[in-house]
């Protein structure tokens, strides 16, 4: 059988992109559409008009299946409950018919080795690998057990998925809550002893609080240099972690560092080490909002700057400046170069700060690097659950590993990691 057998309808996207707006109804591009999950941080949004002007082929609903026809061609996601989308660009929209598919099982049927198989053999060749919508009609299926061993094998796979989401949803409370307090303290200057501290102009006159350049007494004017390191250790070993740009996420979400193996010779010319702890920060324009603290030592490409805090009570801090929109989009406006417009270290080490006392500092990273440790924890979990699901996912899907006997309130307890 194939693809279109099991569903009641298959439709493609419009062909035109739909006007954004700060709320709305979520537009799913392709970088919205995981591996069976939909990733809504920075989804684009639309107005209700939009909304309704660009479902009128068919409003996707909860249980629905959006595939990616490009980049990364062939991922797939299931669309929760409850929630109201419309398609970007270049992505597919799959209604399986309950009566003859889970859609959970169908959304890691296709995610499987077969069925990515045969989405690579279509697409191989192409300048842009691209679905087309005939092929993805005529993807084969060819092994659908009975309706109950679906929901097992489904139940299986969605335990590690949701472990995952409850894992980033933690994960996401941290870093607000560490962001809140760097902004508190040092963008808002509501921190501790405040009410108490003299303000100083930039002659070092006192000053009311709140006047516009005033910092407290204590706090320095340096630049960036005078707290980071940017190391540039050239990868020399055989086998490392690797963190390509392109992974690079706001703290380590999404950070997965996989297993680089290959040609040390061709490495060691290319790529460059970082350490625990370090702060790595996407160096081309598209990539100014990737910034992540690094959850282990591994190697990444020139294209990410890497940089290290000279005292551990800058970590914290220095972490969170680069962090902030106010770096951000002074990397922005700084950028060299018209085609791929990027920033090195000779534009950044001038970076202005107002750097606080060290007792400050000391009692800020005391807070908040908890709390991404926690994060980094959190995260090797994650790689751990992820990497477990991927080798349980073919063999399910295939009916090797058989399910029958399988209860399926158990399954879920399975998946859970030991401490």
């Amino acid at each position: 059988m194939i693809l279109n057998d099991l569903c009641e309808f298959i439709i493609d996207c419009e062909h035109k992109t739909a006007p954004t707006q700060e709320t709305g109804y979520p537009s799913i591009r392709t970088p919205n559409i995981g591996r069976g999950n939909l990733i809504l941080e920075d989804v684009n949004r639309v107005s209700e008009e939009v909304y309704q002007d660009w479902t009128k082929r068919g409003k996707p609903k909860g249980g629905d299946l959006i595939i990616a026809r490009e980049a990364p061609v062939g991922n797939v996601a299931i669309i929760p409950e409850g929630l109201k989308v419309c398609l970007g660009q270049r992505t597919v929209l799959v209604r399986p018919n309950n009566d003859k598919v889970d859609s959970r099982y169908l959304c890691y049927y296709l995610l499987g080795n077969e069925a990515q198989g045969q989405i690579l053999t279509k697409t191989s060749g192409a300048t842009v690998a691209h679905l087309n919508m005939k092929d993805i009609r005529g993807l084969k299926i060819s092994y659908l057990p009975n309706p109950s061993t679906q929901k097992k094998i489904a139940s299986i796979l969605s335990a590690y998925d949701d472990l995952i989401e409850n894992n980033n949803q933690r994960i996401k409370l941290l870093e607000d809550m560490a962001e809140e307090i760097y902004k508190e303290w040092f963008v808002r200057l509501r921190f501790p002893g405040y009410n108490e501290a003299v303000f100083l102009d930039k002659d070092g006159k006192q000053v009311a609080p709140g006047t516009k350049g005033a910092i407290p007494d204590g706090w320095e004017k340096k630049s960036i240099k005078e707290i980071v390191h940017n190391k540039k250790e050239k990868y020399k070993e055989e086998e490392h972690f690797h963190l390509g740009i392109f992974d690079l996420s706001r703290m380590p979400r999404k950070s997965l560092l996989i297993p680089q193996f290959g040609d040390s010779g061709e490495l060691e010319s290319s790529r460059i080490i970082f350490k625990e702890n370090d702060i790595l920060f996407g160096s081309i324009r598209s990539y100014f909002h990737k910034v992540s603290s690094a959850n282990k030592n591994g190697i990444t490409n020139v294209s990410v700057l890497i940089f290290r805090p000279k005292k551990e009570i800058y970590r914290s801090y220095s972490l969170f400046t680069f962090f902030s929109n106010q770096f951000i989009n002074w990397s922005i406006n700084f950028s060299n170069g018209t085609k791929m417009p990027t920033i090195s270290w000779n534009e950044v080490q001038n970076y202005s700060i107002n750097k606080p006392t060290d007792d400050l500092l000391k009692s800020f990273e005391e807070i908040v690097f908890p709390m991404i440790k926690e994060i980094h924890v959190l995260s090797d979990k994650n790689i751990v659950l992820q990497e477990t699901r991927d080798l349980l996912l073919p063999r399910l899907i295939s009916g090797k590993l058989s399910v029958e006997n399988l209860e399926l309130e158990t399954l879920h307890m399975a998946a859970e990691p030991q401490e």
